[in-house]
């Protein structure tokens, strides 16, 4: 293996992330009423963002919506904006770990429990805020003509129960990685 940006190492984690990512995304779903469905797909994206940085975190989202929507099709086709949302999704929790850890990476927040709250807790916000309530509830709009203001309402409400979600399933997969005292050296 060589070192810099692409490893076969973090080529194989990255890939392995992708598969959880899309098998999550179309088996791992509780619907409780139409519209209110919790999908887990999510997780393995934004744990391996923050394991593999944010560049394999976005190229990961990207290449889990396009192989996504080629196992089930959409009725209103691919959409660009929606892959780059998935993209962001799996960028921003590598992307704010970078930043807080100075470089460091994911080593860093097993090592440190403010930075590891201070990552989940920012990562379940952008997730919920930006990406679900603003960005996909605009999208919706703009693409199927769909009501504004009750798709935010409604979001908000799923949104703020998946916060608390994704806080707490994220930070139990960390802490499973601290207890093993597994060393991430990709």
């Amino acid at each position: 293996m060589q070192k810099g940006r692409f490893t076969t190492k973090k080529l194989v984690l990255s890939a392995l992330f992708v598969t959880l990512t899309i098998l999550m995304s179309k088996f791992l779903k509780i619907k409780i009423a139409t519209g209110l469905v919790f999908s887990f797909g999510g997780y393995p994206l934004m744990f391996g963002g923050m394991v593999l940085g944010p560049y394999y975190g976005f190229m990961m989202g990207i290449v889990s919506d396009v192989i996504k929507f080629m196992l089930s099709p959409s009725q209103f086709g691919f959409n660009v904006f929606f892959t780059i949302l998935e993209g962001l999704l799996g960028w921003f929790p590598g992307f704010i770990l970078w930043k807080l850890s100075k470089g460091e990476g994911f080593s860093a927040m097993l090592n440190d429990r403010k930075l590891q709250n201070k990552v989940i807790i920012s990562t379940s916000l952008f997730r919920a805020i930006f990406i679900n309530i603003i960005c996909n509830s605009a999208l919706l709009h703009i693409y199927m003509g769909k009501a504004l203001v009750a798709l935010m309402t409604a979001r908000i409400l799923k949104n703020t129960i998946e916060i608390f979600l994704v806080y707490f399933i994220l930070t139990a997969i960390v802490e499973a990685f601290r207890v093993r005292k597994v060393k991430f050296e990709v």
